[in-house]
């Protein structure tokens, strides 16, 4: 199947599915099956972590984290952490650690980098 194929599939799937709308909005944001549109990647992202799924949430606070608006990427990182998502808990200690988006808290950095090793 190729990438434009795929695309239309997801085009013609169920669009209040949380799952796909997080994959038409990687499609977006990579140029897959379709032009590269970071305005439509983030508006199906953003549909996406309203339902709370987890790695729309992450994608999103990456993107927020990119842009240095660390208070919007906050929420959107405690949505995928509090889902087990490894990367998030990171950037949640990274977070707390540096003060960005959060007041500065070694101790609630400390908490958040040893919870996905189970320390």
């Amino acid at each position: 199947m190729t990438d434009e194929e795929r695309f239309e599939e997801l085009l013609e799937s169920d669009q209040s599915d949380p799952e796909i709308q997080y994959q038409l909005g990687l499609c977006y944001l990579r140029g897959l099956g379709v032009a590269q549109d970071g305005a439509q990647a983030e508006a199906w992202l953003r549909r996406a972590a309203d339902q709370g799924h987890p790695m729309a949430c992450l994608v999103l606070a990456k993107r927020r984290l990119d842009q240095k608006l660390y208070e919007e990427a906050i929420p959107l990182l405690r949505n995928a952490a509090d889902c087990s998502l490894t990367e998030a808990m990171e950037l949640l200690a990274v977070s707390y650690g540096t003060g960005r988006g959060v007041e500065q808290d070694p101790k609630e950095a400390e908490l958040w980098f040893r919870r996905p090793r189970g320390r």
